[in-house]
């Protein structure tokens, strides 16, 4: 992605009007980052993919090959980052980036959750090798989800050879989010070694510090953990930005949190150089429904932030935590041509959406014709039952009358709470009562390792 000797001075004499643009953009209004102005009058021109030139007038990059495009009428935007998600929870990385496009989407910044959990380095490989080869450009970081306890789990996780290996690589931002912070606090070796390797490259390491307040906060920080997308509350938010962290406010399908957390910002008035508005991922019926980073600037605006600091959370700022400002997050000279064009700022309505100079959707639809890569055919048979399920695995035996269970009620869509249930037993076993609002839940070991199965019992 760096521009090579040769891709600069193109760049340099293509800012001259030596070397002719591929693309000049000119007629609408443009969202300048870095200063915080809307501007009008400014034109783009664009050589090899990247910008050349942006000012009043580029009339000498305009060559006979040069394509012209008239944006009156249009908000012309840096492409939109989502600097926080997950991209294989309800289908393929690839599917997911198709459904972005259109909504101004040219960037994201991913831990390579399922693969890896479930192939290791092999999974995280066929990861980045999916995600390149389409053309939103995805920075993918390396997943420390799993195991959060290798006591208790079996997924499959990397040596530290692997994470060495992974860490060098370009397409590598850095660790995931450390979902289990209290390893952290006790020091674990293995994982201060991970943090030790990745800062040593100059690379991030996303936070995960739900509940951490005070002193472990601080701890978290001082390993170098630089981000948190955790924030619920306004004191969450304070904590967060005060300790240095680069704050990531929420609003995806697994978490709505801007309601509760960006008034504290906005009635504050409190800088939002470190604020990263994200999505931590989100369900495809939510996307075709609401949109993507679009939905959260259209949501942000609605509870006050001003549109153009909406603008620059989802992209100038992600770009800047990233160390990647020089090259993606913002309309100047030398950085990549992603654009999007908006039909309204507040109601960030995308008409169309450019990646490297090109076209890629356009109203609501992406026009990359690209297929995705082919994965091996084992990892189409990885889910791995041991032993093979039957009807009799779901029995609980219970000889007595009746028994008290534990329950785990569904309070709401992300907290849950323990129950104690007084149940009869129905011919020596206990038994679902759909009726009654209680509901049977089983989870198996899916690594064909341990063989365990769970069962449990769900209200809510």
């Amino acid at each position: 992605m760096r521009p090579s000797k040769r891709n600069i001075q193109r760049l340099i004499r293509g800012a001259m009007g030596e070397i002719k643009a591929d693309l000049v953009i000119t007629g609408g209004e443009l969202v300048n980052v870095y200063s915080g102005e809307i501007l009008e009058g400014i034109e783009i021109a664009v050589l090899d993919g990247r910008i050349c030139y942006v000012g009043p007038s580029a009339a000498h990059t305009i060559g006979p090959s040069t394509e012209r495009f008239d944006a009156k009428g249009l908000i012309v935007t840096p492409g939109f980052i989502d600097g926080h998600t997950h991209i294989g929870h309800f289908c393929r990385p690839y599917e997911y980036l198709q459904a972005y496009l259109p909504h101004g989407t040219t960037a994201l910044m991913a831990s390579c959750d399922e693969p890896q959990t479930v192939f290791g380095f092999k999974g995280l490989k066929l990861f980045l090798d999916e995600v390149e080869a389409h053309p939103l450009r995805v920075f993918s970081l390396i997943s420390m989800v799993a195991p959060q306890d290798p006591a208790l789990c079996s997924t499959q996780s990397l040596s530290q050879d692997e994470v060495a290996q992974a860490l060098a690589d370009p397409r590598i931002l850095g660790l995931g989010e450390i979902v289990s912070w209290l390893r952290l606090l006790q020091a674990e070796p293995e994982l201060l070694e991970r943090i030790e390797m990745t800062r040593a490259r100059g690379k991030i390491i996303h936070g995960h510090t739900a509940g951490a307040r005070d002193q472990r906060l601080c701890a978290i920080a001082a390993a170098g953990v630089s981000s948190c997308h955790e924030p619920i509350r306004e004191e969450d938010v304070l904590e967060r930005l005060r300790a240095g962290y680069w704050l990531m406010l929420r609003e995806g399908s697994f978490r709505r949190d801007l309601e509760a957390t960006l008034p504290s910002i906005v009635t504050r008035r409190l800088s939002t150089q470190r604020l990263i508005l994200v999505t931590d991922g989100m369900a495809p019926d939510d996307v075709q429904r609401d949109g993507h980073i679009d939905f959260v600037v259209r949501r942000a605006i609605s509870l006050g932030l001003s549109p153009v600091q909406a603008i620059q959370a989802v992209t100038l700022n992600p770009a800047t935590y990233s160390g990647l400002e020089q090259e993606i997050g913002g309309i100047a000279p030398g950085r990549c041509a992603d654009f999007a064009l908006l039909e309204d700022l507040e109601q960030a309505r995308v008409r169309m959406t450019i990646i490297g100079g090109g076209v890629v959707a356009r109203e609501g639809e992406s026009l990359v014709r690209t297929r995705p890569i082919s994965w091996p055919g084992d990892t189409m048979k990885s889910l791995r039952l041991n032993p093979t399920v039957t009807p009799e695995a779901f029995r609980i035996s219970c000889p007595q009358p009746s028994a008290k269970i534990r329950v785990m009620e569904l309070v709401n869509s992300n907290i849950t709470a323990e129950r104690i249930l007084k149940v009869r037993s129905k011919k020596g076993f206990l038994e679902a009562d759909p009726a009654g609002d209680l509901m049977k839940v089983a989870v198996f070991e899916r690594y064909g390792e341990a063989g365990k199965i769970t069962l449990g019992f769900l209200k809510g």
